[in-house]
């Protein structure tokens, strides 16, 4: 815990009893200047932990001292005192070419899809009715749109129908439209440990029960799922079976089928997030081709093509139709004519097997960067993917390291940014791909692997901004 915050914590131990009084204690310590602009607060689970009471209250807390304008969360660094200098600040320093070499964010690298842009929008200025992609879609797309999308989702899915598709903004769209269309509030969905952050932002929209359960290095574990299963009812499963974010794992085959089998035994449905399964070239086959009935299917082309081609897909039974369009009605109304255009033209013209061989490479190229500058670190990588988990040594705690990196000009992912409960992994994730070029990520690299070897503690705190996805 950062030193004002362990001198104002500790005197007040056990004496704090709601969240009105850690907003005022936070409103006093800005007033009196204890803490400043842009200093980084610490973790609900700390503040619980260090004052003796339930995390929910720190949770109220934080939400209504932002809400005042007192602080402000960023998804993938923290939390921080708010205040227009510490929000220009990262605007300035955080960004393509600035101060600060941003590798919180997991997304490919712009260049990888800029020409073919280029190209489609040559092509789309000069057609006569240009002007329907200002119209309405229907909430499961146009139906052009949806033979496109079964074109591109065979490369996964051995067969699927138009009428099993349902179109979306980017996958935490169609992730938002399933629970949206399908959940209801307090119902209990499965996932990993650790996931993308958007997950928890998920649980809070939909109110939907979030409950983590550990992997290893097959993936999930699927004991403790049917552990779980055992004690409670389990409404949905949703996990990342091929290149999970932040981890990188695989789940083997032999999982995969036991979750088939643990979904038929216990009546839950398995939301399947297969956002990078189309960038390895080589990968088991999804659980939903093992259990169709039991499984909706969701990817997307933010993490494969670029992070702006906002284009998302729901593999489901027919059944379910009416609800997730229902779910996408109720969300974000129809998914963007235009995005599903360029969609459907790359499919058509082969663009995107232009772009998908563009990411491959680079992703090779930028993973033996990774390899040749960290070395002697425990580092999970895969080739389909543009980020890499550092596993950090036991001296050496995450939230720590992510300050001493900043301080030397590289933003990183802590391990608390993608817990789904109370602990997390002793690691931090490095996106590889968002320096947009090679020599900004080289120079990351670089000031990583002197943090590793040299054990700094010359900390220079995150500002008050920040993202992971």
């Amino acid at each position: 815990m950062d030193t004002p915050w362990a001198e104002l914590l500790g005197p007040i131990a056990g004496k704090v009893r709601s969240y009105h009084q850690i907003v005022e204690i936070l409103a006093t310590a800005i007033a009196e200047d204890v803490i400043r602009v842009g200093d980084r607060l610490p973790t609900q689970r700390t503040v619980s932990a260090a004052l003796g009471i339930a995390i929910g209250t720190v949770t109220r807390a934080y939400s209504e001292a932002e809400h005042q304008g007192l602080i402000v969360g960023r998804v993938g660094v923290g939390t921080f005192v708010s205040g227009p200098s510490a929000r220009s600040a990262h605007v300035h320093q955080v960004d393509g070419q600035g101060a600060v070499i941003d590798m919180t964010t997991s997304r490919p690298p712009l260049e990888g899809a800029a020409t073919q842009l280029a190209n489609v929008l040559r092509v789309l200025s000069k057609r006569h009715d240009v002007g329907k992609l200002l119209g309405m879609e229907p909430p499961n797309g146009w139906m052009r749109h949806r033979v496109a999308a079964r074109q591109w989702l065979s490369r996964r899915l051995a067969s699927v129908e138009p009428n099993q598709i349902v179109m979306c903004n980017g996958v935490q769209h169609a992730l938002s439209s399933i629970f949206a269309g399908l959940a209801k509030a307090g119902d209990l969905v499965v996932t990993e440990d650790v996931n993308y952050p958007g997950v928890k932002l998920l649980g809070d929209l939909h109110k939907v029960k979030l409950l983590g359960v550990p992997m290893d290095d097959e993936g999930m574990r699927t004991d403790h799922v049917a552990e779980v299963c055992k004690r409670q009812p389990v409404r949905f499963l949703l996990c990342s079976p091929s290149i999970h974010n932040p981890t990188t794992i695989t789940m083997s085959s032999r999982r995969r089928e036991t979750l088939r089998e643990l979904a038929n035994r216990y009546d839950f449905t398995i939301i399947e997030n297969d956002i990078l399964g189309m960038m390895a070239a080589e990968m088991p086959p999804p659980v939903y081709e093992l259990a169709p009935k039991r499984t909706i299917y969701v990817t997307g082309l933010s993490k494969v093509v670029a992070a702006g081609l906002r284009v998302g897909f729901i593999v489901a039974s027919p059944s379910l139709l009416q609800p997730l369009m229902s779910g996408v009605r109720s969300t974000m109304w129809m998914p963007q004519p235009l995005m599903l255009e360029i969609f459907a033209h790359w499919v058509a013209d082969a663009s995107m097997d232009k772009v998908i061989a563009w990411h491959r490479a680079e992703i090779a190229a930028r993973l033996a960067m990774v390899q040749r500058c960290i070395v002697g670190a425990e580092l999970r990588i895969n080739p389909g993917s543009y980020h890499v988990w550092l596993t950090l040594p036991e001296q050496r705690r995450s939230a720590d390291f992510v300050d001493e990196a900043y301080g030397k000009g590289v933003a990183l992912s802590p391990s608390d940014t993608f817990a789904i409960g109370d602990t997390s992994p002793n690691g931090v994730r490095i996106s590889i791909g968002a320096p947009n070029d090679r020599k900004r990520l080289a120079a990351g690299l670089a000031i990583i692997a002197e943090l590793l070897t040299s054990g700094s503690r010359e900390v220079r705190r995150s500002p008050a901004v920040g993202r992971a996805g």
